[in-house]
């Protein structure tokens, strides 16, 4: 599939940590398959944004396909029983991503890497079918030992720098 447009392409990074207020309206990505049939998927502006900051926050120096695991494992996430039923809820749930809660994050914006966080995530909410982690739910970097909570997960794959796991 191949986006042909995405309405609109205005876009606000960290509008409610910020301390303003931007309305919740759908950006329409609309698509066409390889039977050139056109399909309309409406996605909503808050959770491009929340997976936008994910993906950056948490993989702005992987590579795509890394960058794309760590997106995966938040739409993982909305799709699994006990966790947010939204992208948003998944990223900003309690504990979950230390960078949420950085009061820098604000003001170390890397601009490529940030242009193309916003493509993977555009990617990854078109193409949300395709998941290169084997239906991972976490994560960690490889630049530490691995976390007690992944005793109880089965090891999926290693993606860059991060190791990805599915519940067993």
């Amino acid at each position: 599939m191949r986006t042909i447009f995405m309405i609109p392409l205005l876009f606000y990074p960290l509008p409610l940590l910020m301390g303003y207020f931007i309305p919740d309206k759908p950006l329409v990505m609309v698509t066409y398959n390889s039977n050139n049939k056109i399909k309309t998927k409406a996605i909503f502006r808050s959770d491009f944004e929340c997976l936008l900051e994910a993906i950056y926050w948490e993989a702005r120096s992987e590579t795509i396909e890394g960058m794309i695991a760590v997106a995966n494992t938040v739409l993982n996430r909305v799709k699994t029983v006990g966790w947010p039923k939204t992208i948003c809820g998944v990223v900003y749930q309690p504990h979950q991503f230390s960078w949420v809660f950085n009061p820098q994050r604000e003001i170390d914006i890397h601009k490529a890497a940030f242009d193309l966080a916003k493509k993977v995530a555009a990617y990854v909410l078109e193409h949300d079918d395709v998941d290169n982690t084997d239906n991972a739910l976490y994560y960690h970097t490889v630049d530490i030992y691995p976390p007690k909570w992944t005793k109880q997960l089965v090891p999926t794959v290693t993606l860059g720098r991060h190791i990805f796991y599915a519940q067993k």
